[in-house]
């Protein structure tokens, strides 16, 4: 019979030692970790993905305390998180505890979590049903939309416009964080945003202050910094103010859904709609413009 070399022989035991240790523990999607036996009263273990604003949440199948117990402060040593994580584990159902951060999660980081089961009652102890172990990653806030346009605060007097316009987040977001984090910009010169909240928390409509039309073209940005608001990236629009003698095409754009395509032209002033404006536009070709 063949000897085992003792190269082979370490190997094939560390490899025996790793099938060993690893068998008597459940993985759900590289996300969460714990026992066999404690996989037969786990329903639900928040992990993966989350928002800024998430509560983490552990669901058993059966009820794990009484009424009595529910929404009561427990021990600060039940959750640990890497980094840390301050907060309030509480049963707020009989097979539901809840950990809720103290204050909004960082943006794009990756947390390790672990709830110490043993903790929570004699009968887990007893047990010795250890811990769950997870991993989540806080996604951050995104601009989901942005809409804005320059109008004319009064139509007789083309000379002052104002910027307006709504955007739209990922997240809910504070207007007040949202306030410090938008300018309107003209090179060093800042213009004074209004802002106010469209239905939801996430949504929001804002309107400038007056700009003036000089007898230069200027240039405009309108920014949202990235840090306060937990974005990947600052949030940055260009546009420009044409002066009033020199209206413009800004934009065209092609439409080409549906049985009837077209275009949309875009200029730097407001027209009036009731006019016929093909009168003063031509295209080539077999094309014309409907009356």
């Amino acid at each position: 019979m063949k000897k085992l070399s003792l190269p082979f022989k370490s190997v094939l035991f560390i490899c025996i030692l790793l099938i060993s240790l690893t068998g008597c523990h459940k993985k759900l999607k590289n996300d969460i970790v714990y026992s066999e036996e404690v996989a037969k009263m786990i329903n639900y273990v928040t992990s993966g993905n989350i928002s800024s604003f998430d509560e983490i949440k552990i669901e058993f199948n059966d009820p794990a305390v009484e009424s009595d117990a529910l929404n009561k402060p427990l021990s600060d040593d039940i959750f640990s998180f890497r980094p840390s994580i301050k907060g309030i584990a509480t049963w707020t159902s009989r097979n539901t505890l809840t950990f809720r951060p103290e204050k909004e999660l960082p943006s794009r980081k990756e947390i390790f979590g672990k709830v110490n089961l043993e903790l929570l009652s004699e009968d887990f102890k007893s047990r010795k049903l250890g811990n769950i172990e997870f991993r989540i990653y806080v996604t951050g806030r995104d601009v989901s939309s942005y809409k804005a346009d320059l109008i004319l605060k009064d139509r007789n007097n083309p000379k002052i416009l104002q910027y307006t316009g709504t955007i739209e987040f990922s997240e809910k977001t504070d207007i007040e964080q949202l306030q410090l984090s938008a300018k309107l910009k003209q090179g060093s010169k800042d213009y004074k945003l209004t802002w106010k909240e469209v239905g939801d928390i996430k949504s929001f409509e804002f309107l400038s202050e007056d700009i003036e039309r000089e007898e230069k073209t200027k240039d405009f940005r309108f920014i949202i910094d990235k840090d306060k608001l937990g974005l990947a990236e600052d949030f940055e629009r260009d546009f420009e103010v044409t002066p009033l003698q020199e209206m413009k095409i800004t934009n065209i754009v092609k439409e080409e859904e549906g049985k009837s395509p077209r275009l949309r032209v875009e200029f730097s002033d407001e027209i009036d709609i009731s006019q016929n404006i093909s009168l003063f536009l031509r295209l080539q070709g077999r094309q014309a413009f409907p009356q």
